[in-house]
């Protein structure tokens, strides 16, 4: 069969060839009637359509609290774009305390549990979003921009205004990623119903898909995932040596690991795959346009919150800075701060001064840890006291728990929370449910089975890029299932509420390149079509399941597991 990467900007006869005949027929340009790339183009409009018609369908209802938002996810991210776009900061008091009738009821649309709390530059507490900064401060400046166009606001216009912002912020980059998956599956695929399927699943069968409707941060990490692969293709096997190819590897790069943390593991792979194809280029554009998004991204979590670590960064008790003596904590039982007590607290560095209060803190610890709370109600700053042991002294630490403030949904007793919020004990299972269960990757898109053969098939025949793009994804694979798997108890939930293990769509363009190579030989047959056939049409109805809002459990969970 022909390499695609040999074939002209010839047209196809669809009517009057068979598959072989059309093949020739790009091959020597005589055909006429229909260009292989209207087609691609088609189809990538059809999926770009699609999207543009289920965004534009969001309708008020009571689960969605009278908003174009989803879940806590996304309402965190919008909360910060409106506050940055209205008012120029990152504090959203205001918003998530809002109420508003709807349906009889009292609802609060900007509400969410993804907020933390912590001490701002005024020196009082507020909520900030506890999501990664860059991304919703990209997306303030959109809003501002058409708030000046339109005149809407996300406050009187919220569903239009959402919308727009929707449509220009997700379904065209995912256009173009489609695009890009086009352009490589043309090089890559040897029959045209490969090149087809391949884009129909990348635009209607993943949960990219799924997920463009919602604001999220999935998204755009595996379109800049899909963009730093085509630059790496183009630059290896194209021996293109352009500067502006390193420039956006760096910038995708970067963008990727802004938006997913565990994508980090990612841009060092594609670092020292840059940096060996060429280490000059690599220095002059890749290094400085990682840098520069790298600036961004801290920048702005500075600016939001005064500290260079991500919100999220922010769930213990900080540094000790001294101790007390266990004889103390009778008054802290007795919430009471006796002269004496209050003297060696100012030697460690608290300053409750003449306003002051104590609790028990709402963190959960170790059953033989007993833990409280100090505040200067003058200052609003914390400090917190901890006896990991009955006769053990009181240590006490600076405070840099922002998860902690009264109603957290993250301190409440864990019995309290849903129940994929209370984690899977049992790694083993856990590990078998990411894979193959409920949020599984293959169970719930089983056209990846096909991506397993392909990668073999790339790594043992192929002597190019896809090999190396084969061995490094399954490194990367393997270290970030293990590192999912080895976290503790509590973090080992699927991603929440979601329609699919979400932690690992950064991945998806990889999986959908993987498949071509084996949907290549499946096609040989008749037997093999409709395989290929059954496996993409089961992959879009399980993205399509939960077409109409995302954050909500795979259909295999809520089936068989609820």
């Amino acid at each position: 069969m022909m390499d695609h990467q040999t074939v002209g900007p010839g047209e196809l006869d669809v009517e009057r060839a068979g598959e072989e005949e059309a093949l020739k027929a790009i091959t020597t340009g005589k055909s006429s009637k229909v260009s292989l790339w209207a087609i691609y183009a088609l189809l990538i409009m059809i999926c770009g359509g699609t999207l543009v018609g289920r965004i534009c369908s969001l309708q008020p209802t009571l689960s969605n609290r009278n908003s174009p938002f989803f879940s806590a996810n996304d309402r965190s991210r919008w909360a910060t774009i409106r506050a940055l776009g209205d008012d120029g900061i990152y504090e959203i008091d205001s918003l998530v305390m809002q109420n508003e009738k709807f349906a009889g009821r009292d609802v609060r649309p900007w509400d969410t549990i993804d907020k933390v709390a912590h001490r701002g530059q005024d020196g009082e507490i507020h909520y900030y979003s506890s999501k990664p900064t860059l991304l919703p401060t990209l997306l303030s400046a959109q809003y501002s921009m058409w708030k000046v166009v339109t005149g809407w606001n996300l406050e009187d216009h919220r569903f239009p205004m959402a919308k727009l912002i929707l449509i220009f912020s997700n379904v065209l980059p995912f256009m173009l990623y489609l695009a890009l998956i086009a352009i490589l599956v043309h090089r890559f695929s040897q029959t045209i119903f490969t090149a087809c399927v391949v884009i129909l699943v990348a635009g209607l069968g993943t949960f990219l898909s799924t997920f463009a409707i919602s604001l999220n941060n999935h998204l755009p990490a595996a379109i800049a995932v899909s963009a730093v692969i085509f630059c790496g293709i183009q630059v290896k096997d194209r021996q293109v040596r352009g500067l502006g190819w390193y420039v956006v590897a760096g910038l995708a790069s970067a963008f990727a690991v802004s938006n997913e943390l565990p994508a980090l593991s990612f841009f060092c792979l594609a670092a020292l795959a840059f940096l060996v194809m060429c280490p000059r280029l690599f220095l002059l554009g890749f290094l400085p346009a990682a840098g520069l998004v790298a600036s961004a991204h801290f920048g702005t979590n500075w600016q939001a919150h005064g500290s260079w670590r991500p919100a999220y960064a922010h769930r213990q008790d900080g540094a000790i800075i001294g101790q007390l003596p266990e004889s103390w904590t009778a008054s802290f039982d007795a919430e009471r701060l006796p002269d004496p007590l209050r003297k060696e607290l100012e030697s460690l560095g608290v300053d409750v001064s003449d306003a002051w209060q104590i609790w028990l803190g709402e963190m959960e610890v170790p059953e033989s840890t007993r833990r409280w709370v100090i505040m200067n109600l003058r200052t609003s700053e914390r400090w917190a006291l901890v006896q990991s042991n009955e006769g053990q002294p009181v240590t006490v630490h600076q405070w840099d728990n922002w998860y902690e403030y009264p109603g957290s949904y993250w301190t409440a007793d864990v019995s309290r929370r849903s129940s994929v919020d209370q984690g899977e004990e049992s790694q083993g299972l856990y590990l078998f449910h990411m894979l193959l269960g409920h949020h599984g990757i293959f169970s719930l898109t089983p056209m990846w089975l096909l991506s397993l053969g392909g990668a073999t098939i790339w790594l043992f025949q192929d002597r190019g890029s896809r090999r190396w793009l084969v061995i490094g994804f399954s490194i990367l694979f393997v270290v970030c299932i293990a590192f999912y798997v080895g976290r503790p108890v509590i973090d080992r939930n699927y991603g929440g509420q979601t329609s699919g293990l979400r932690w690992m769509f950064w991945f998806i363009p990889f999986y959908v390149l993987a498949a071509v190579p084996m949907i290549d030989r499946l096609a040989t047959s008749s037997w093999g079509k409709i395989t290929v056939i059954l496996l993409a049409g089961a992959s879009v109805a399980s993205a399509t399941y939960s077409s109409m809002n995302p954050w909500v459990h795979p259909w295999i969970y809520q089936w068989f597991f609820a």
